[in-house]
């Protein structure tokens, strides 16, 4: 098992940067890619065009030292990325947790959990869950 890494600095020429976007995207995910450019539009319009693990823009390796930024790779450069919170967050598992309100009312039956939702699936109860279901993404989708 080999611990080296080998790092490239490529520089190839291309006649205009629509081209050098094509190369970049042609080839593997870099780990790094570093702009230098002072034209502002131009610089984004690379970033959104291309995927790497990490940019920096008119200067190199200042992404993977800073300690707010998460450093990591993309596809064959790396899986992941590491630093400060960044690392907490990808060896955290997020567990998810539910509770129900437990609302009872005579005769046992329990409000919070709908009779609907079980079987037997009765005439009425399908139609009326699909209404339910239709009116809850109208509302999820008028909030945004």
């Amino acid at each position: 098992v080999s611990t080296q890494s080998t790092w490239v600095l490529w520089v190839v020429p291309v006649p205009d940067m629509q081209r050098a976007v094509e190369f970049v995207k042609q080839q593997h995910k870099p780990l790094c890619l570093y702009i230098f450019c002072n034209d502002e539009k131009l610089t984004e319009t690379i970033i959104h065009n291309t995927s790497a693990g990490g940019v920096t823009v008119n200067n190199t390796l200042m992404h993977a030292g800073h300690p707010d930024l998460p450093f990591g790779g993309v596809g064959y450069s790396g899986m992941g990325s590491y630093h400060g919170k960044a690392t907490f967050d990808l060896f955290t598992h997020q567990k998810p947790v539910l509770k129900v309100q437990d609302w009872s009312f005579p005769g046992g039956r329990l409000i919070s959990d709908p009779v609907l939702k079980y079987p037997p699936w009765s005439p009425w109860k399908i139609p009326l869950l699909r209404y339910l279901m239709k009116l809850d993404t109208f509302i999820a989708t008028s909030k945004l």
